[in-house]
C-alpha cells in the first residue's frame, strides 16, 4: 500500500476567495489517479482535482528512509 509524501493545502475558491473544504476522495485505480473533491461553504462551489501518481512512493521505498 503507497503513502503520501505531504498534504497537499486545500486550495482556494476562485468564486469567493475562501479556503476549500475535502469532503471526497476517489482512491487511485489501475491507471487512474486520485481524485479529491472539494466544496466551498461559503458560496457552494465544488471542484474536483485530480492528483498525479507521481505523489505517492511504495511502503517499501519508505522503509529505507525512516
Amino acid at each position: 500500500m503507497g503513502r503520501k509524501l505531504d498534504d497537499h493545502p486545500a486550495p482556494i475558491c476562485p468564486i469567493c476567495g475562501m479556503a476549500m473544504v475535502l469532503v471526497r476522495v476517489d482512491p487511485r485505480v489501475a491507471s487512474f489517479s486520485e481524485l479529491r473533491t472539494y466544496r466551498c461553504f461559503a458560496c457552494g462551489d465544488v471542484r474536483a482535482v485530480e492528483q498525479s501518481k507521481t505523489d505517492y512512493v511504495s511502503a517499501a521505498d519508505q522503509r529505507g528512509s525512516v
